[in-house]
């Protein structure tokens, strides 16, 4: 294996998580970010974000000296064959995509490579419309240059498992234009030349968006399936889902055995998708979609679904509570096993809940303190749930979590716990419980 020396502008979740993996495969990696804050704390072998194993990665490789962190831009280009672009690429109001960062990194690259004598490849990794990397970016730097190659390279990590993933793929998705690239990225994967697929750059690009419009797509139809049982007696989401799950075209049989792939965790009611990627890339498409003319009725539905999941949610619980008050809000991240707070329906719901004048306290295993959110103002966090719950009349379990089945409650009161997100079992909580989920009518 020939090490590739590498620059990563953006080290956000996923420029930081790619340069980590990619100095552990043994290639020299040099993280840009213009933030000093977060380099110091990099430095420090800290990532400003909670992800397993990260930390260690870093710190490894850091002190292999194949893991740098910089904030100058014209150091990271010159001394690196391969440069990935990681910037941000948030959410206008509109539902379309800001492109600011990706075009002024561009003009930047285009700059530096202009006195530039060693040939340069270019990789977008950030998340863009089908047609930004050839119309922006490609046409940017060929202001100043023709000695450059381009291609497109999404990333399909998931937070709470990403250097798994990154380390694990099912497939490394590579949208270019010329042979040469194709040999360079077989050096830079050297350890998955299997999992190589390569396409061009605009399906490269739309591949992105096509995969998680899917997984929107699974959970907005789990969650409307979840509607029609809490209309209908005796009927229960997860039985019903669960069956969906084994019918041999989702999970192959293997010696009279179901094999239960992971996308199978999508067909599952709970409180509607959120984080950093699929609310951003399915309203971007629906925007990409209708600036072009295409009607898109089922994403206009997985959208609206999802948009509608925790009012429906907020005014179940209402219902279930009546004129009880107080209630304790367990977990406000968008999913288990992350600190993001992105698009978190588990925040949606506490907005929802809080119209309602509810007396609401917090618990959350990745914040002991109060982060900083007007929506907090008038919550309390709390750090010993074991003491609180004997205070509160619900329980709402908003991000999934198993920290309720080790509460023991010495008492004759009954609490309700609404499990929001279907993960609860009832043979292994306490009997003072009184148990409501998704997807069925009355309590269990």
């Amino acid at each position: 294996m020939k090490k590739i020396k590498i620059s990563i502008i953006g080290s956000g979740y996923v420029g930081l998580v790619t340069g980590a993996c990619l100095s552990e495969m043994g290639h020299e990696v040099i993280c840009l970010d213009s933030n000093n804050k977060k380099i110091n704390s990099i430095r420090k072998y800290k990532a400003p974000f909670f992800e397993p194993s990260l930390n260690d990665l870093i710190k490894k490789n850091i002190i292999k000296k194949q893991f740098y962190i910089t904030s100058d831009i014209s150091f990271a280009v010159k001394n690196t064959q391969i440069t990935f672009i990681c910037v941000g690429t948030p959410s206008l109001k509109n539902g379309s995509i800001d492109l600011s960062q990706i075009l002024e990194v561009s003009e930047q690259i285009g700059s530096l490579l202009k006195y530039k004598r060693e040939k340069q490849l270019l990789i977008v990794k950030s998340t863009v419309i089908p047609g930004t990397t050839e119309k922006y970016v490609e046409k940017i730097i060929q202001k100043y240059t023709k000695n450059f190659s381009i291609a497109s390279n999404p990333e399909f990590l998931r937070q709470g498992s990403a250097v798994k993933d990154f380390m694990q793929p099912d497939r490394i998705v590579i949208g270019c234009k010329e042979n040469e690239t194709k040999k360079i990225f077989r050096k830079l994967y050297y350890k998955f030349k299997e999992k190589l697929f390569y396409t061009t750059i605009i399906n490269s690009e739309l591949i992105k968006y096509t995969s998680n419009y899917f997984l929107a797509t699974m959970i907005s139809f789990s969650n409307e399936i979840a509607n029609i049982c809490e209309k209908v007696e005796n009927t229960d989401v997860t039985e019903i889902l669960n069956c969906i799950h084994l019918d041999k075209r989702i999970s192959p049989n293997f010696k009279n055995k179901n094999q239960f792939p992971e996308i199978t965790n999508y067909l599952k009611a709970g409180g509607g998708f959120g984080g950093s990627c699929l609310p951003k890339d399915t309203k971007a498409l629906k925007f990409f979609s209708k600036k072009n003319n295409v009607k898109v009725p089922l994403l206009d539905s997985v959208i609206a679904i999802n948009n509608d999941r925790t009012k429906i949610i907020a005014n179940k619980i209402k219902q279930v509570l009546k004129k009880k008050k107080r209630i304790i809000l367990v977990g406000i991240t968008f999913k288990k096993g992350t600190d993001d707070l992105r698009d978190s329906p588990s925040l949606k719901l506490l907005k929802e809940l809080l119209k309602y004048n509810f007396k609401i306290e917090i618990y959350d295993e990745m914040y002991k303190k109060k982060p900083k959110n007007d929506l907090f103002n008038n919550c309390n966090f709390i750090n010993n749930l074991q003491h609180s719950v004997k205070k509160t009349d619900c329980i709402v379990v908003a991000t999934e979590t198993k920290v309720i089945n080790n509460l023991n409650i010495n008492s004759s009161k009954k609490i309700i716990l609404f499990d929001t997100r279907n993960c609860i079992d009832k043979k292994v909580i306490s009997e003072n419980f009184i148990l409501y989920s998704i997807g069925r009518i009355n309590s269990i």
